[in-house]
């Protein structure tokens, strides 16, 4: 008897170490999901729009990101225009609000940031600094997935990664200020490669649920758009 709980014993943990995957297969799964390398090379740029509601006031998010490491986000809401923006050169970035004035990230949350720009960053993770670790397991929205924790220094955050498609469906991003979660669902091809059209942000205080009416690639944006003055 003992050694037949033995052997199983052992083929249960030799199961469990067969299918256990590291964070750089996950994420070469979530590349190939999404179109794979080949489709990702021939992004140079690319224009994605969102709307939504807030407070009974229309909102629009409008993100362009180029290359590696540029990224620029524009919020409006209503009548009052545009209330927020961030802009990451490749090397800096600002982040200006009607609310909390102009700053200018420094340190880790710089890095991080920068790390987090571009077209496809997860695709650069691990060269840009980024250290992933699996952490487990969890059911979003009934779907099992991948949790994978994301550190620049002591500055952490969290992706989940479905198991069966590959495709990112939710990051949670933890700071003083609260929790910010955000799920990917719907996604859709565009020139070969395919991105989430609906989006939740939980920011806590309130819920924003977008939706992605355009998505443009490569309109040749310039490195100008990206400028920090």
């Amino acid at each position: 008897m003992k050694k037949i709980f033995s052997a199983i014993t052992l083929v249960a943990f030799s199961t469990t170490l067969t299918f256990a995957q590291s964070a750089d297969e996950i994420i070469t799964k979530f590349i190939a999901a999404v179109g794979g390398k080949d489709a990702i090379a021939k992004l140079n740029d690319y224009t994605m729009v969102m709307t939504g509601d807030v407070q009974g006031n229309s909102l629009e998010i409008t993100q362009i990101r180029k290359g590696t490491d540029k990224m620029s986000q524009s919020v409006s809401v209503g009548a009052m225009g545009e209330i927020a923006k961030t802009l990451c050169d490749g090397k800096n970035v600002r982040v200006e609000s009607q609310m909390t004035g102009t700053q200018n990230l420094e340190g880790k949350f710089l890095k991080a940031t920068v790390a987090q720009a571009g077209t496809f960053p997860e695709l650069l993770y691990s060269s840009n600094g980024i250290k992933m670790t699996v952490v487990g397991s969890e059911k979003i929205n009934g779907v099992d997935s991948h949790k994978i924790e994301l550190a620049v220094e002591d500055y952490k955050w969290f992706e989940f990664y479905e198991k069966e498609s590959g495709l990112k469906i939710r990051q949670v991003i933890e700071s003083p200020q609260g929790t910010a979660t955000t799920t990917l669902t719907d996604y859709k091809e565009v020139g070969g490669i395919k991105f989430a059209h609906k989006i939740n942000q939980d920011l806590g205080a309130f819920v924003l649920d977008l939706t992605v009416n355009k998505v443009e690639i490569n309109k040749g944006i310039p490195d100008s758009a990206f400028e920090i003055k």
